[in-house]
């Protein structure tokens, strides 16, 4: 029994690897290279110089829900920068993209200038048009899933979330649920930790 559990944990934990790897940055030129298997916008962009949205102005501080943040501590800091990426306003953000431009301060220089270069070519989809109908809010709540993850080391970390997102009305009532798994690796630099990887199963 215990040999099953292990070969298991085992073949989660390559999974999740290999999943990982599915987006990083060039080691010649330092530059982005996203991959359909870790897209850092929650829509698909369109062909180069046929956007027709501007990109949300990027942050040089983080929104107040952040709180007290431990730059020591990388769940924190997973979780601080999820929190931020997945809070999706349809009254001020003209897309999920937003959140994450927000979610800047705590990424990797690599993943920011990605996420803040990244304009979607087309709407946000169906799903936000009925959401911004109802001047919803999506607030989620960032818990730690079970699944394995590789070790933890002193220059990288590797977390893994589920997130669900409250679709929330004017008056404070939640209509609905919006669950997603999100996968995280983390650097360590001088400042401490910073998200270098976010993956959306």
């Amino acid at each position: 029994m215990r040999s099953r559990s292990l070969t298991a944990s085992v073949a989660a934990v390559t999974a999740f690897c290999a999943l990982l790897a599915g987006c990083g940055a060039d080691k010649d030129t330092g530059q982005a290279v996203p991959s359909p298997a870790a897209p850092a916008q929650q829509w698909t962009p369109g062909p180069t110089g046929t956007a027709e949205r501007t990109a949300p102005p990027v942050p040089s501080t983080l929104p107040p829900q952040v709180g007290d943040l431990d730059r020591a501590d990388a769940s924190d800091v997973a979780e601080a920068a999820l929190t931020v990426w997945f809070t999706w306003d349809t009254t001020t953000d003209s897309g999920p993209n937003d959140g994450s431009v927000r979610a800047t301060p705590l990424l990797a220089a690599a993943l920011a200038r990605m996420v803040a270069s990244e304009v979607p070519a087309q709407g946000p989809g169906g799903d936000w048009l009925g959401w911004s109908a109802q001047q919803a809010r999506l607030v989620p709540t960032v818990s730690a899933s079970a699944e394995p993850v590789p070790p933890q080391t002193d220059e990288k970390a590797y977390r893994s979330y589920v997130i669900d997102q409250a679709v929330t009305m004017p008056d404070g009532t939640v209509t609905g649920h919006r669950q997603s798994v999100v996968d995280v690796v983390l650097a360590r630099n001088d400042g401490g930790w910073e998200v270098s990887r976010v993956s959306l199963r």
